[in-house]
């Protein structure tokens, strides 16, 4: 072959070669490079304002990352054992992920197990961390829980007697709200010197559990007002509570009197904040939780492994932050501009 003619083939080969580039980044994708669809099961674990804005979330991303969604909403009467008969009826035939928010990460945790071995799961809102779960969607419950006692300290600056609520202590959100909130308590007590007898003293004198229950979360109230009479501050550390310490002060003639610090965004405790009834709320992003789950679901599905945290055990925080009365405004601004989004 002369050398003309090889340079030829040669030049031929580049050229075709270079087309074939061309056409893979300028034509649009096949079918077959299309995304799945992804077939997700959105478990809550109860059906509030929290649970229905995770939900809203949920519905935004599958809209955006073709996934047919169907949630499941546990109802509060229903509690752990609806959602544990939920788990138990999926159907691997029909479903390629579940996201749930585990109400007992214990006793779970082999459920969990077994559907993560056929289907992809992820856990949101609340963990079952020693589970085979792939990835966790939420907020650091024990940051949560310090800011909450950070929040305390700001609202009875001289000290005082504080009473602590909460659905349960077998859910992991809640015994991580609960360690982060009670760490921050001892680092002040072994921070300030006994021999200081001028140095302010936050104690938390009760830690009352409802089980999600309205009606036993009054009745904690109660107790907790006739049984510590100099009570400074209440904590309501679920979001249900919040309206509920704010009815209990209300009608005991106690609000201003004894502080409130709780949970989340219901429009109630938002109220309250901007009328001074209420110090603050931390607040989560419940809408965000339900999105990032889904989004997380059709990624897997569809191996879409560059676009995923560090694979096994990850998880996505997503920041909570404090809501005081001058931030309120703000912030229900930015709430409607997200609900308006994704209808």
């Amino acid at each position: 072959m002369s050398e003309n003619r090889f340079w030829l083939w040669g030049l031929l080969v580049v050229s075709i070669g270079a087309a074939l580039w061309y056409r893979s980044q300028i034509l649009p994708a096949t079918a077959d490079d299309q995304p799945q669809t992804t077939r997700v099961v959105f478990i809550t674990g109860g059906d509030n304002d929290f649970w229905q804005l995770a939900a809203k979330g949920a519905k935004a991303a599958a809209l955006e990352h073709n996934a047919k969604l169907k949630t499941e909403m546990v109802s509060r009467e229903g509690g752990l054992e609806e959602q544990t008969q939920i788990l138990l009826g999926l159907n691997e035939d029909e479903i390629d992920g579940c996201a749930v928010s585990p109400l007992d990460a214990q006793g779970q945790t082999l459920l969990i197990n077994r559907l993560a071995r056929k289907m992809n799961v992820v856990t949101y809102d609340s963990d079952a961390p020693i589970s085979e779960r792939q990835y966790y969607i939420g907020t650091s419950n024990y940051l949560a829980g310090k800011i909450s006692h950070e929040l305390v300290r700001e609202a009875i600056p001289e000290g005082g007697k504080i009473a602590v609520f909460l659905s349960n202590i077998t859910k992991n959100n809640m015994l991580e709200r609960k360690s982060g909130y009670e760490e921050s308590e001892k680092k002040l007590q072994s921070d300030n010197p006994p021999q200081d007898a001028s140095a302010p003293v936050w104690q938390t004198v009760a830690y009352l559990t409802d089980e999600g229950d309205t009606a036993k979360s009054q009745a904690n109230i109660t107790k907790a007002l006739e049984n510590h009479d100099d009570l400074a501050c209440l904590v309501g550390m679920n979001a249900y509570q919040g309206p509920l310490l704010l009815e209990a002060l209300t009608k005991a003639g106690k609000i201003g009197e004894i502080k409130l610090v709780v949970f989340d965004e219901l429009d109630d405790t938002l109220e309250g904040i901007e009328t001074g009834s209420i110090y603050a709320t931390v607040a989560q992003d419940p809408y965000k939780y339900g999105y990032e789950a889904v989004r997380m679901l059709t990624l897997l599905h569809n191996g879409k492994s560059r676009e995923l945290p560090i694979v096994g055990g990850g998880a996505i925080n997503v920041n909570c932050q404090a809501i005081r009365k001058a931030d309120v405004e703000a912030f229900r601004k930015r709430l409607k501009d997200r609900l308006e989004e994704s209808k």
